[in-house]
């Protein structure tokens, strides 16, 4: 369980099956790291750019109550 201040971070990997384009587009697989003072956790999203709500709610079932998210 993550707590206190959780900083996170959006990786993106390339998904080989698709045309390759540059940026964080729709073939690259994003995954959202998120760090605690203590643990990290680490959670595939899906291809394209993820919005700050789909990270709060991937992470929600790992962060404790009254944590605060900070993306990085």
């Amino acid at each position: 369980m993550l707590c206190g201040h959780i900083w996170t971070d959006k990786p993106y990997l390339t998904d080989s099956d698709i045309v390759q384009k540059s940026g964080p587009s729709k073939n690259k697989i994003c995954a959202t790291a998120g760090i605690d003072a203590l643990k990290s956790v680490s959670v595939i999203l899906g291809h394209g750019k993820p919005s700050s709500k789909r990270i709060e709610d991937t992470l929600l079932s790992y962060r404790a109550e009254g944590s605060i998210v900070v993306h990085t």
